[in-house]
């Protein structure tokens, strides 16, 4: 089944709502907001157009530069948990997912999973060729981590994977339709193959990032707890403070920096979300006591006031 989206007849003021719609539609429940430092959004454009067929989904997506997240009121919402893996065709975006933060640039690959929270920047107008695959169905093939060990592919398999996926943009439907399993399997194959990096680690390393993971995981659960410390973390995996530290570091972070970023970002999506609630309820539920701190904070990384934030229209990926 075919599946198309366009803003370019939609009215400019409503373009952003139904590009959000649109790409909570085409993929996942995501939360869009405009780039950093972007105001004039009027002439924003955008396209999606999807081919859904019973064991193949693939869509080609173009739009103007913005940001887009999968929160974990979007986790909440979603059906499956699945994998989007990515081909750049033009543009360049920073990703961020897992704690690790990647860059890909026109013929990369980039992959997000679904089953965490994830952040994408597209930094320019973009195009890209994306194809989805199942939790069940690729999962299984990640290793024990059961995940990428990083969001850009890089492993044996990625330029095959690469030339993979370009030639399937160009096909006609009908070959498709013919060939879809084969066309999935393949894919699914070189995506497990170029992600088998991580499977060259030694013990000590695959032990470490599996901890240091779950360190973020209880640090994103507890975001919103204003009594979240170094301690806390410690206690409930049984590690030292100085190895936590370590293990932050591996992912060029400290725990008050990751802590701050991961804080400032939801308070950033709560205000575009909530316009009425007050901007003090907004920071202490994320664990900002004093909200004099939370503006400076706040105005530091986006460059603008949270009041300033709430003039802008959400757009979306």
């Amino acid at each position: 089944m075919n599946n198309q989206w366009s803003t370019s007849g939609v009215d400019q003021r409503e373009r952003f709502d139904y590009w959000r719609d649109a790409i909570s539609n085409a993929f996942v429940p995501l939360e869009p907001v405009p780039a950093k430092g972007q105001t004039a959004l009027a002439n924003f454009q955008g396209a999606i157009r999807g081919l859904h067929l019973p064991s193949l989904r693939i869509s080609t997506i173009s739009a103007d530069g913005h940001e887009v997240s999968l929160t974990r009121s979007g986790i909440a919402r979603q059906q499956g948990s699945p994998f989007f893996v990515n081909l750049l065709r033009r543009g360049s975006v920073h990703v961020t997912q897992y704690g690790e933060r990647a860059t890909a640039a026109s013929g990369d690959i980039y992959v997000v999973d679904s089953a965490a929270p994830w952040s994408v920047s597209f930094n320019e107008p973009f195009e890209m060729f994306c194809i989805e695959i199942s939790d069940e169905i690729l999962r299984p093939r990640l290793g024990a981590m059961g995940r990428l060990p990083s969001p850009v592919l890089s492993g044996e398999g990625t330029r095959v994977l690469r030339n993979y996926l370009g030639m399937l943009q160009d096909q006609p439907i009908e070959e498709l339709t013919q060939l879809q399993d084969l066309v999935f399997e393949h894919c699914v194959s070189l995506v497990a193959r170029s992600g088998a990096g991580a499977a060259g680690q030694t013990p000590s390393a695959r032990d470490s990032a599996v901890m240091r993971q779950r360190a973020l995981d209880f640090i994103d659960r507890n975001l919103t707890n204003p009594e979240l410390n170094p301690e806390a973390v410690c206690s409930a995996l049984r590690i030292s403070r100085s190895y936590l530290f370590k293990l932050l570091a591996s992912g060029e972070h400290t725990f008050a920096s990751y802590v701050r970023e991961a804080r400032l970002q939801g308070c950033r999506q709560a205000l575009l979300r909530h316009p009425a609630r007050p901007v003090s309820h907004i920071a202490s539920s994320w664990g900002f006591a004093e909200v004099s701190t939370f503006n400076r904070l706040y105005r530091n990384r986006f460059g603008e006031t949270p009041s300033q934030s709430r003039g802008q229209t959400p757009c979306g990926v």
